[in-house]
């Protein structure tokens, strides 16, 4: 994950990490080793888990070492080559769910069941009710204050200007 390959540095307008970043243990030779391969002005866009309360085992078992908040996403980026274009939560909605989660999971406390058990096939219901609860939060709440997770926008500035 820190190969830069010679034949693409510089060469990207665009680095998707969509749910990456938070299974890194040291991100900074990390997102220097892909923001190498984009070229100057370029941009990463990011998703990752939000809300450090929402930790839990599940998290743990996935391989997480850390949820975000919007401070902490902007500390990884705390350099003259970056720059936050934006950062946005999604997900109001599922935060009663993620924290049900983390509280059945945490109280059992067996990490070896903690994936399937805290990511099941949802009944049809329950499915039917969470698409349309984050449908409407996506229709009528451009900006939430919080979210299960968080949206970035970085550029790169190679020369930090």
């Amino acid at each position: 994950i820190l190969e830069q390959r010679e034949d693409f540095l510089g060469s990207y307008d665009i680095i998707l990490m969509m749910d990456v970043l938070e299974h890194i243990e040291v991100t900074s030779p990390f997102l220097e080793a892909a923001s190498a391969h984009l070229r100057p002005g370029g941009t990463l866009l990011l998703n990752v888990p939000a809300l450090r309360i929402c930790m839990s085992i599940y998290d743990r078992a996935a391989g997480h070492y850390r949820r975000y908040q919007k401070d902490t996403l902007a500390a990884e980026f705390d350099s003259p080559v970056f720059e936050i274009l934006e950062q946005r939560y999604w997900g109001v909605s599922l935060i009663p769910a993620v924290l049900a989660r983390k509280a059945i999971l945490d109280f059992r406390d067996r990490e070896a069941d903690a994936i399937k058990e805290g990511f099941p096939e949802p009944h049809w219901i329950a499915d039917g009710l969470l698409r349309t609860l984050l449908a409407g939060e996506t229709s009528l709440w451009k900006r939430p204050p919080a979210g299960a997770s968080l949206l970035a926008g970085i550029r790169y500035n190679k020369n930090g200007a």
